[in-house]
């Protein structure tokens, strides 16, 4: 969990494991003199091994302590795509990251989800963009997005960015006859 420079933390999740993690819980907790004050939660579906994802979470509240927790979940019905999903991105001359996210698989993806993460020249956090879900990609079909820091004034700070994909699924399920 890192603090950046707009005030948010921003959580890089890396599943270390040799299995598929199929459903993960963070949830942050915002304190104020030892008294809870804010409290925030996010999730990941279906975490291959050796991918990272990416969570921010902000409050507009006062505090002076932070704490987190982190569940998984055993069950889900998601199949992952991501080993299908290419992405190139770059950024312009406005500082935002435009990404091009290509299905280059043979079935249709439900959803899939980026983000941005912001640097400045000597390799500070500033912040992150807000997640962006595109829908029903389908198989060899490519779609383009702009990704924008949260926290425009530090927009003229921005040297570099990365963009992680947090998820890329359909969902599964058996019907019976």
């Amino acid at each position: 969990l890192k603090k950046a420079k707009n005030g948010e933390y921003v959580a890089f999740i890396t599943n270390n494991n040799c299995f598929v993690i199929p459903e993960l819980e963070i949830e942050i907790t915002f304190y104020l003199k030892g008294n809870l004050v804010d409290t925030a939660q996010d999730g990941h579906d279906v975490i291959l091994p050796n991918y990272t994802v990416v969570s921010s979470f902000g409050t507009y509240e006062d505090y002076d302590d932070v704490k987190y927790n982190i569940s998984v979940e055993w069950g889900n019905d998601y199949i992952n795509h991501s080993e299908n999903v290419g992405i190139e991105y770059n950024l312009n001359s406005s500082k935002d990251v435009l990404v091009s996210i290509s299905n280059n698989g043979s079935v249709d993806i439900r959803e899939i989800e980026i983000i941005a993460v912001f640097y400045d020249q000597n390799n500070e956090l500033l912040g992150v963009s807000s997640s962006c879900n595109i829908y029903d990609v389908g198989a060899e079909k490519t779609e383009n997005k702009k990704l924008t820091l949260i926290g425009y004034e530090l927009k003229p700070e921005i040297d570099h960015a990365e963009v992680y994909m947090n998820q890329a699924h359909t969902f599964f399920s058996i019907i019976d006859p």
